[in-house]
């Protein structure tokens, strides 16, 4: 499987997630996933954890990660991060 058989976000979509999130979105894919739906897979997961460790995140205070995102990033960022998971 190579890249060009995937379905995959924009540069401009990478560019913005590194922008806020400090962090390469390639670091979030789900090789296995991608593997069978030939399509870009967000491992929420990992970015739970990402978050967790290295933003301030913290369920009992922040809420959802959604509600974190959102306060501590605008809706945009919010928006991308669902947009890569419905991908």
């Amino acid at each position: 499987m190579t890249e060009t058989d995937v379905q995959l976000p924009s540069k401009e979509e990478y560019e913005k997630f590194e922008r806020i999130f400090g962090m390469d979105l390639a670091g979030y894919k789900e090789v296995q996933v991608m593997g069978v739906t030939r399509r870009f897979s967000f491992n929420i997961i990992a970015f739970d954890d990402y978050c967790r460790k290295f933003l301030g995140y913290r369920e009992e205070k922040d809420g959802s990660l959604k509600d974190f995102i959102t306060k501590k990033y605008g809706e945009d960022a919010c928006k991308l991060v669902i947009d890569l998971l419905n991908f």
